[in-house]
């Protein structure tokens, strides 16, 4: 085994790690959530990964987003996660799409053979779609709900979507799913703190420790289902 895997081992072992060597998984949206997702993906070995998101990085990501520096500013975030998926493991098979994932990306997107897919998206319509095919197509998603406006790390948990309470992104996603007939067992990553309500604000409050503990808390339960 590849020595910059040996630690893992005798936390894993060998065979389970090759279950990740092995599968592909999908991260939808590189924002300050998915794109430290994928940094750990790529620690744990996964063979090849899928990385979507048509944004470029602005100053504004710099104090979350793990690819955001004033270096980076103006470069696809894509292209950027590829380039750091490569220097982490070269032996990833990494694509790398520069664009909304939506109805005109399904095709695209799903003629990969995929294991396991995060959904960091925005869009509620999209997130919608993303869930609606996997579970179609009887691929594993995990969700991430709202980490805006809130600063409590500590309580990011993952838990079914429709047994959450407190986040206004995950009440309307729930409401979207259900008028598609899904009301059970969509895994979520979200946050139990009552969001800042501050009607002021023209942006979204963030700090560097939600969106990445959301991240590494979704890249790990894909890992540990990729390996059962």
């Amino acid at each position: 085994m590849n020595k910059q895997y040996e630690r893992l081992v005798p936390l894993y072992g060998k065979e389970n790690l090759d279950k990740l060597k092995h599968a592909t998984v999908a991260v939808i949206g590189l924002g300050g959530v998915g794109a430290y997702a994928v940094e750990a993906l790529a620690r744990m070995g996964v063979g090849t990964l899928i990385v979507v998101d048509k944004d470029v990085v602005m100053e504004s990501n710099i104090n979350r987003l793990i690819y955001a520096t004033h270096d980076t500013i103006g470069l696809y975030k894509s292209d950027l996660a590829k380039q750091r998926i490569n220097s982490i493991n070269p032996e990833c098979k990494v694509f790398a799409y520069a664009q909304n994932f939506d109805e005109t990306m399904v095709d695209t997107l799903f003629a990969h053979t995929i294991d396991f897919m995060f959904d960091a998206i925005d869009s509620l319509k999209n997130k919608a779609l993303l869930i609606e095919q996997c579970i179609n197509r009887n691929i594993g998603i995990i969700t991430s709900a709202g980490q805006g406006n809130r600063k409590m790390s500590e309580q990011i948990i993952v838990k079914d979507l429709f047994e959450t309470a407190y986040d206004p992104l995950a009440r309307k996603l729930r409401s979207l799913l259900r008028k598609q007939g899904i009301e059970h067992s969509v895994p979520a990553v979200y946050s139990e703190e009552h969001p800042l309500k501050d009607n002021t604000l023209s942006f979204v409050a963030s700090n560097p420790f939600g969106p990445a503990t959301a991240g590494l808390r979704a890249a790990e339960y894909i890992t540990t289902k990729l390996m059962e």
